[in-house]
């Protein structure tokens, strides 16, 4: 099993040189990455496993640029922001915002 270094979910095909694997863990992300599939006519073989509870795509390697984007595009959709709390974020921006007035200030005397 190869993992790409940047898409920890691609993997190669174990029998078909020409086919790249694409899975889900979530329902969710699974179902967006198939309307996204759709929407943009590219073939794929689908595949769930119920032990793993996992949901493989089975890609062609000549659609794998337009495919990274679009599994790009599931993993935008769905992520969390970095700072949950709108406090804690604007307390995080005036603080940088401090300390760059204060860097300025010091370069200014000095």
């Amino acid at each position: 099993m190869n993992r790409h270094i940047l898409n920890i979910n691609i993997l190669d095909h174990p029998t078909n040189r020409n086919t790249i694997v694409y899975f889900y863990t979530e329902n969710l992300h699974s179902q967006y990455f198939k309307s996204l599939l759709t929407e943009n006519s590219i073939s794929f073989e689908y595949q769930f496993d119920e032990e793993e509870k996992k949901h493989y795509f089975g890609i062609k390697r000549t659609d794998d640029k337009k495919v990274k984007t679009l599994n790009y595009l599931v993993f935008a959709k769905f992520r969390k922001p970095f700072i949950n709390n709108p406090v804690a974020k604007y307390l995080l921006v005036s603080l940088t915002l401090l300390f760059i007035i204060l860097a300025i200030i010091g370069f200014l005397i000095s």
